[in-house]
């Protein structure tokens, strides 16, 4: 997933770079598209971590504290991001992506840190289907 936005990240930049008006268009929309790909892998995987890992009374400050955190970035990032544009317009997509690529390596450092059965979900339980209730007419 991390080299997926890194490398969509990059070639938004590219894009923006090296090309006018519609090959540029096109370029960026594959880059977004690549990077729709990394968040369809990265959505449910963090979800259901975060669930996982956190014990069941404590699982609702476990997901205010990951809202928090995006909710935080959502806030800080675009006014780091506008200061970077303003700066230097074609640094910020290889800084994001080199923050990425570091972040994923710092959580591969640590991964070995973590107790086992945080780092996977565990294939052995299997998952209970939901119970719907149906309300009867009459």
């Amino acid at each position: 997933m991390p080299l997926l936005f890194a490398l969509s990240w990059l070639l938004v930049d590219a894009g923006a770079y090296f090309f006018d008006a519609t090959a540029a268009f096109l370029v960026i929309a594959f880059a977004l598209a690549i990077f729709g790909i990394g968040e369809c892998f990265h959505g449910p995987a963090h979800q259901a971590l975060v669930a996982e890992i956190a014990p069941d009374y404590l699982r609702g400050r476990y997901f205010a504290v990951h809202s928090l955190s995006w909710g935080l970035a959502g806030t800080i990032g675009p006014a780091i991001g506008g200061f970077l544009l303003a700066a230097a317009p074609f640094a910020l997509w290889p800084i994001a992506s080199v923050v990425c690529l570091v972040a994923a390596a710092g959580s591969l450092a640590l991964e070995p840190h973590v107790p086992e059965r945080y780092r996977r979900i565990p294939e052995d339980e299997p998952a209970e289907p939901p119970v719907l209730e149906v309300a009867t007419v009459g």
